[in-house]
C-alpha cells in the first residue's frame, strides 16, 4: 500500500473513533496529504496528455489515409505509414526506454504496425483470415513489448492474442474440439493464455518490486472471466462436468491464497465469481419450472450473497487492504 492510502486509512480510523473533532477534520485531511497537490496534478496532466497525444497521432494517420484513399497512390500510402513508423522507432531509440516519451514512442510504433498490416492486406487482398492479422501483429511487436516494459503496450499485446484466439475459434479452429460443448474449448484456451500471462506478470512484478497494479488487475479479470464461464457452463450443461468445477475451485483457492492480503479489487472479483457460480447452481435447482417460489428464493439468495460480499470487502478495506 502506498503512503497516501495508508494515511487515508489511518485518518478514517481516527475520525471513526472520534479522536478528530468536526472543526479540525479539514485541516487533518490537508496535513495528511490525501488529496493530490499542484505538482502531482501537473505530473498527471503531463503523462495523460502525452498518452492522449500519441494515440491521436496514430488515429490521425489512419484517418488521413482513409480519407485520401483514392487520391493517394499505393506507393504513397506505404511511404506515409512506413515513414510514420520509422519516426516513431527513431524517437524511441533517441529518447530511450527510461523516459516515458521513449516508451510511448514504442507504443505508437506498435500501433502503426497494425495499421501497416491492415493496409497491406487491404491493398493486396492476401485472403488471410482476420485472426491471422491480429496474431501476426502481436508476434511482430513482441520484441518491443519486452524492451519497452510499458503496461499499456503489454496489455495491448495480450489483447491481440486474446482477440486472435476468439476469432480463430469462431472461424476455423475449434480449440480442444474433443471437449464437450462448443464454447468449452474457447473458455479453456483463454483461461490458459491469460493465466500464464498473469503468472508471468506477477512474477516479474515481485522480482522488480514495482508494477502497474491496474495492469495486473486487468489481466486478473481476463483470467477470471473465462474460468467462471467454464464453471457456469459446466453446471448448465445436461450432465455436470465436475472437472471444470474442480478447475474453478483450484483457481479460486490459488487466487485466494495469493491475493487475500494483496489486492482488494481482485478479492472483489473473486467474490463476484463465487456469486456467479453459486447462483448458477441454485438457478438450475430452483428454476427448473420457473415457479414463483423459486424466483423468490433466487432473489433472496442474490441479495444475501451481495450483502455478505459487500460487508466482508468493507471490513477488509477498513483493515487497510486496497
Amino acid at each position: 500500500m502506498d503512503s497516501r492510502s495508508h494515511n487515508r486509512q489511518a485518518l478514517v480510523e481516527l475520525i471513526r473513533r472520534g479522536h478528530i473533532p468536526m472543526a479540525a477534520r479539514a485541516s487533518a485531511i490537508a496535513l495528511a496529504g490525501i488529496h493530490p497537490g499542484a505538482a502531482q496534478w501537473r505530473h498527471f496532466a503531463d503523462r495523460a496528455l502525452l498518452v492522449v497525444g500519441a494515440l491521436a497521432l496514430v488515429a490521425a494517420a489512419g484517418f488521413f489515409i482513409a480519407y485520401n484513399w483514392l487520391e493517394l497512390g499505393r506507393g504513397g500510402k506505404f511511404v506515409l505509414i512506413q515513414g510514420a513508423l520509422g519516426l516513431a522507432v527513431a524517437s524511441g531509440l533517441i529518447l530511450g526506454r527510461d523516459a516515458l516519451a521513449g516508451r510511448i514512442s514504442v507504443l505508437v510504433a506498435a500501433l502503426l504496425v497494425g495499421v501497416l498490416l491492415a493496409f497491406y492486406g487491404q491493398t493486396y487482398q492476401t485472403g488471410a483470415d482476420p485472426w491471422q492479422l491480429f496474431f501476426y501483429w502481436a508476434v511482430l511487436i513482441t520484441p518491443w513489448v519486452v524492451i519497452a516494459r510499458l503496461a499499456a503496450l503489454w496489455l495491448i499485446w495480450l489483447g491481440l492474442f486474446n482477440l486472435s484466439v476468439v476469432l480463430a475459434h469462431a472461424q476455423t479452429v475449434h480449440w480442444f474440439a474433443m471437449l464437450p460443448g462448443r464454447e468449452t474449448g474457447l473458455y479453456l484456451a483463454l483461461f490458459v493464455l491469460n493465466g500464464v500471462a498473469l503468472s508471468a506478470a506477477q512474477w516479474g512484478a515481485m522480482k522488480q518490486r514495482q508494477s502497474a497494479r491496474w495492469g495486473l488487475r486487468v489481466v486478473a479479470v481476463a483470467c477470471a472471466v473465462p474460468v467462471t464461464l467454464l464453471a457456469c457452463s459446466a453446471v448448465l450443461r445436461g450432465a455436470v462436468s465436475w472437472a471444470w468445477l474442480l478447475l474453478w475451485l483450484g483457481w479460486f483457492a490459488a487466487s485466494w491464497a495469493f491475493y487475500r492480503q494483496r489486492d482488494l479489487l481482485v478479492l472483489a472479483g473473486l467474490c463476484l465469481s463465487v456469486i456467479a457460480v453459486i447462483s448458477t447452481v441454485a438457478g438450475r435447482l430452483l428454476l427448473a419450472d420457473f415457479n414463483p417460489a423459486g424466483l423468490l428464493m433466487m432473489a433472496l439468495l442474490l441479495v444475501g450473497q451481495g450483502a455478505a460480499a459487500a460487508r466482508w470487502l468493507h471490513q477488509r478495506y477498513r483493515e487497510g487492504l486496497s
